[in-house]
């Protein structure tokens, strides 16, 4: 059950990183139409300046990350698999008797 826990626990945390993506996202296009600049424009003039070595390059760091990502969460999976359960009881300790 505590695996389903820590999965629930990394679905959320990735839907909050989107959320605060997109927040970003609407932050900046409200910016850019306050200054009077067209975000589709901006978006078509940043498309075509760059080269399609320096995509590439972003598309490859960025595939890299995704990568590095996966690794990541595979690795705490496995270490989470193997910790024991912290649910042990110790019991109850005998009363000492009092001087």
């Amino acid at each position: 059950m505590a695996a389903n826990d820590n999965i629930e626990a990394i679905i959320n945390a990735a839907q909050e990183a989107l959320d605060q993506a997109q927040a970003s996202l609407t932050q900046s296009e409200d910016f850019l139409r306050h200054q009077g600049i067209d975000p589709q424009k901006m978006r078509a003039y940043l498309d075509g300046e760059l080269t399609e070595q320096q995509r590439a390059e972003a598309d490859a760091s960025y595939r890299a990350d995704l990568e590095a990502i996966e690794q990541e969460v595979a690795q705490a999976k496995l270490h989470h698999s193997f910790q024991p359960s912290t649910s042990r009881s110790t019991g109850l300790k005998p009363s000492r008797n009092m001087i």
